[in-house]
C-alpha cells in the first residue's frame, strides 16, 4: 500500500504530494510539488493554484532554499473571505490577495521543484534574528534513542530574545543530559550549533487537550513564569 501525503486547509488550499510526482516513500512524507512556478505535476489543479514563499519579517518573497518562509496560495480552490468578517480577512490575506496559510515551507529539490514542510509559523522561535522551527527540532529530539516525546518552545532572553527550551519525556529506564541531547543533535543529525536546545526539562508526561495536542502555551507561560522569578 502506497502513502500519499495530502496538505489542506478549509480555505481551499490543498495539494498532495502524488505518487507520480514523488515516487519515493519518504520524499512524499514532507516534500509536496510547487505549484504555479511552470512545472507540471500529476495534480489536477497544478496550473490553477499558485504558490509563494514569504519571509515572516521582511513579507519579502523567499526565492532561494534553506529559508522558512510562510506558504501563501492563490489560485481557482481559494475561498473568496469568512462570512460578514472584514476584520478577519484583512488579516487572512495580503495586500496583493494572497491567503496567509500560517504554515512554514522551504524550497526544495535541484530545481527548487518542491515546497517543504517545516511547521507552524506561530511555533517558530527567533533567537538572535534567527528563525527557528520549534517542530524541527522536535522531530531531531525524538529520534534521540532515550527520548519518547518533545516540545520545544521559546524562553524569553533579554540579550537575545528567545532561547531554546526543551520539555521532554524519557523512555522508561533511558535518560539523557542536556550535554549528551546537543551532542547527539550536532553529531547525528547534523543541526546548527544555535538550534541546540540551552534548557533542558524533564517532565513525566506533555500537557494535552482532549484531542491529545500538545498545550504549548502551558509550557510557554511555565518558561515565563521562572525567567521572571531568575
Amino acid at each position: 500500500v502506497q502513502i500519499v501525503n495530502y496538505f489542506g486547509s478549509n480555505e481551499g488550499a490543498s495539494f498532495p504530494s502524488a505518487l507520480k510526482d514523488l515516487p519515493e516513500a519518504a520524499d512524499r512524507a514532507s516534500l509536496f510539488p510547487r505549484l504555479g512556478e511552470g512545472f507540471t505535476w500529476a495534480c489536477v489543479l497544478h496550473d490553477r493554484i499558485f504558490t509563494r514563499l514569504v519571509d515572516p519579517e521582511t513579507d519579502q518573497e523567499i526565492t532561494t532554499a534553506g529559508h522558512p518562509g510562510e506558504l501563501r496560495v492563490k489560485g481557482a480552490t481559494i475561498f473568496s473571505g469568512y462570512w460578514r468578517a472584514p476584520e478577519v480577512n484583512a488579516r487572512a490575506f495580503d495586500e496583493d490577495g494572497w491567503f496567509r496559510t500560517g504554515d512554514l515551507f522551504e524550497l526544495a529539490g535541484d530545481r527548487l521543484q518542491y515546497l517543504k514542510f517545516v511547521g507552524r509559523l506561530k511555533d517558530i522561535i527567533i533567537r538572535g534574528g534567527m528563525n527557528i522551527s520549534s517542530e524541527e527540532i522536535e522531530n531531531h529530539l525524538v529520534a534521540h534513542p532515550a527520548i519518547a516525546e518533545a516540545a520545544v518552545v521559546g524562553a524569553p532572553d533579554p540579550n537575545l530574545g528567545e532561547r531554546l527550551a526543551a520539555f521532554v519525556v524519557f523512555r522508561p529506564g533511558q535518560s539523557a543530559s542536556m550535554a549528551e541531547i546537543n551532542a547527539f543533535l550536532t553529531a547525528d543529525r547534523h543541526i546548527a550549533v544555535y538550534k541546540q536546545i540551552e534548557r533542558l526539562d524533564v517532565i513525566e508526561a506533555l500537557p494535552r487537550n482532549p484531542v491529545g495536542k500538545i498545550l504549548k502555551r502551558d509550557l510557554r507561560h511555565s518558561v515565563a513564569i521562572e525567567t521572571q522569578s531568575v
